[in-house]
């Protein structure tokens, strides 16, 4: 079986920071990757209680 990765949400962090760097750190133009790491948290916060 699979070990569950210690950064779960590390693709989606990644995201977001090269999201701002394209967009003069305009978090507005970020919107969706940002919500997709508040989700990617989210489901990890339900696996791990």
């Amino acid at each position: 079986m699979a070990q569950p990765s210690k950064e779960p949400c590390k693709k989606e962090a990644c995201d977001i920071q090269a999201c701002l760097s394209k967009n003069i750190f305009d978090s507005r133009k970020c919107v969706r990757v940002i919500q997709l790491l508040q989700s990617c948290c989210e489901q990890c916060s339900f696996r791990l209680a």
